[in-house]
């Protein structure tokens, strides 16, 4: 389970540096990514086969204090990450198994570039060459909630199971 708690901390950093876009006309799409966004939720779910079993996992962070994101009109970003609690439950062979309580407890502050295509949000950190993707479900002058799953961003987890299949959606509010 130690690398799931890598994982989740993996998570909470691309979704700090993973939160842009421009206005593109869709429904739910019309508010400016420019400026500063709270990171206020953050859902991980998915699953992984350890020892020819499956384990099924749903993660749950929802307070968030410290963790945000400003897009600059300039195409680059800064984001903060500060501690906090994400709630993990846990499926063997779709049988609950128990609910893990993590402590994310990184503190840094990351920044990189940024560019939107329709609906996806492109994120490059500082320092390394590959993208990552991000789809965008919701975008207003309020929220900003998008998801990615591990084939758009596969090549940034050294420490999750290689047969991993996941999502992960965050909530960012101003």
């Amino acid at each position: 389970m130690k690398k799931l708690s890598y994982f989740i901390l993996s998570v909470l950093m691309i979704s700090l540096v993973s939160c842009s876009s421009d206005d593109n006309g869709d429904s739910g799409q019309d508010g400016s990514i420019l400026g500063l966004w709270n990171t206020s939720e953050i859902i991980l779910e998915g699953t992984f086969q350890e020892d020819g079993i499956t384990v099924s996992f749903e993660g749950t962070a929802d307070e968030m204090l410290g963790n945000n994101i400003t897009f600059r009109e300039d195409n680059t970003f800064i984001a903060n990450s500060a501690p906090f609690m994400m709630e993990v439950n846990f499926l063997v062979m779709g049988v609950p198994a128990y609910t893990q309580t993590v402590e994310m407890s990184s503190l840094m502050t990351e920044e990189g570039t940024w560019r939107r295509e329709g609906n996806k949000l492109f994120i490059s950190e500082a320092g390394v060459e590959e993208e990552q993707e991000f789809t965008i479900e919701i975008l207003t002058n309020s929220t900003l909630k998008m998801f990615a799953d591990q084939e758009s961003i596969k090549d940034f987890y050294d420490d999750i199971p290689e047969n991993a299949v996941f999502e992960v959606t965050t909530v960012h509010t101003r």
